[in-house]
């Protein structure tokens, strides 16, 4: 044998070292896969995150501002006197016991006496009480 020739225990050598190299490289490549599919992942959920975190600021910003303009009005009128206060709520109760009777006549709760089934039921027959 001349030297460019190899044993078949030599040959064999080199292609199981071929194939477990070929195999480390389909593993670094679903593992590279993989890692940055995490990392995509991880930056859509941070991104939705600061999303929700500025709707949050800025509904707090909002809440904030309503909150201080409240506080404003409540020491204006607490300047105010008592009688101010009880007229106030007067006409607010009116204006609220008048939505109260609008909303009711909306949704059919009238204030009447209840009245008898048979009309939209013909085949109700009212259940006999027992003697017992």
């Amino acid at each position: 044998m001349k030297l460019p020739f190899v044993s078949r225990t030599e040959h064999e050598a080199v292609l199981a070292d071929r194939e477990r190299i070929r195999s480390e490289r389909d593993q670094f490549a679903k593992d590279r896969d993989t890692q940055r599919a995490v990392a995509r992942k991880a930056t859509d959920q941070y991104a939705a995150l600061n999303e929700r975190y500025t709707d949050t600021a800025i509904v707090n910003e909002c809440l904030t501002h309503d909150l201080t303009v409240a506080r404003e009005q409540l020491a204006a009128h607490e300047k105010g006197s008592r009688k101010d206060w009880r007229s106030l709520y007067e006409a607010e109760r009116k204006r609220a016991d008048g939505l109260q009777r609008r909303l009711d006549d909306a949704v059919g709760l009238k204030p009447q006496a209840i009245q008898d089934s048979s009309r939209w039921q013909p085949g109700y027959k009212a259940p006999k009480e027992d003697p017992a």
